[in-house]
């Protein structure tokens, strides 16, 4: 829907004194030739007018692993080399699920400490060199 169309669908509601059941049979009158919203529709559109001032609620930023980011993982494995994924995500900031991804997207269901000695292997970094020697 285009925002002409929302704008329409707040009007309609307000003017049916926030009856949703109202608002969608008065939007179908005047608006046959479009799509008629589901009730729930006019509701949620008011509270993301409410809350986030927009038509749409925003996106929450996606927070990416960066080579900076992969590097202090690997540096917090090498220190301790017991440490889980909760560790990790607390010592560098990314989310833990954001640190699920980036190993599972790498090398899939495997166990973390075997998937961060390969990225210690694969850098080629001075720690990956002194792993591969143990």
């Amino acid at each position: 829907m285009d925002n002409n169309q929302l704008t329409d669908m707040i009007q309609v509601y307000f003017e049916c004194n926030k009856n949703r059941g109202a608002a969608v049979r008065l939007y179908r009158e005047r608006f046959p030739d479009r799509e008629v919203p589901e009730p729930r529709k006019f509701t949620r559109l008011e509270e993301n007018l409410r809350n986030y001032g927009a038509f749409k609620k925003p996106k929450k930023e996606k927070r990416q692993f960066n080579e900076n980011t992969e590097f202090n993982a690997l540096l917090t494995v090498e220190e301790t080399p017991r440490t889980s994924i909760r560790e990790i995500s607390n010592n560098i900031r990314p989310s833990k699920r954001t640190t699920q991804s980036f190993t599972l997207k790498l090398f899939g269901q495997t166990n973390v400490h075997l998937v961060l000695m390969v990225c210690l292997i694969e850098t080629s970094t001075d720690i990956g060199a002194k792993k591969i020697q143990e």
